[in-house]
């Protein structure tokens, strides 16, 4: 099993993320993990996770068994169809997705609930 962190921003925002992520894999007693980055380029807040610099890099190495751990959803997430989406390939291939604002692992059958809290979040304004 292979940690995978994902963090996007810059300065003190991605500091956070990142003691955030290392935090989680700490408290569940899984390794280290390695955490790609994204700049806080504007333009990336809505391309698609998997089309960003790290995004790929990730995708091109995650495997059954993994686990991928992120801070926040708006950090990979521009929109509430990528949400479903994503969670239902990862899940599909037995890869763990953990968004901590959300509570952690959304795979399998917490995806239903996700759901629901990602469309308040993504409509709080």
């Amino acid at each position: 099993m292979t940690i995978f962190g994902y963090a996007r921003g810059e300065g003190q925002m991605l500091d956070e993320q990142r003691q955030r992520i290392v935090a989680y894999a700490e408290h569940k007693g899984w390794p280290r993990p390695r955490i790609l980055v994204d700049d806080a380029d504007p333009g990336l807040g809505s391309v698609e996770w998997r089309e960003r610099p790290a995004g790929a890099a990730l995708f091109a190495e995650i495997a059954a068994g993994d686990a991928v751990v992120v801070a926040t959803m708006d950090r990979i997430f521009p929109e509430l169809a990528d949400v479903m989406s994503t969670i239902e390939r990862l899940t599909a291939d037995g890869i763990a997705l953990c968004l901590l604002d959300v509570g952690g692992d959304v795979s399998g059958d917490r995806a239903a609930a996700v759901r629901a809290v990602a469309y308040a979040f993504m409509h709080k304004d």
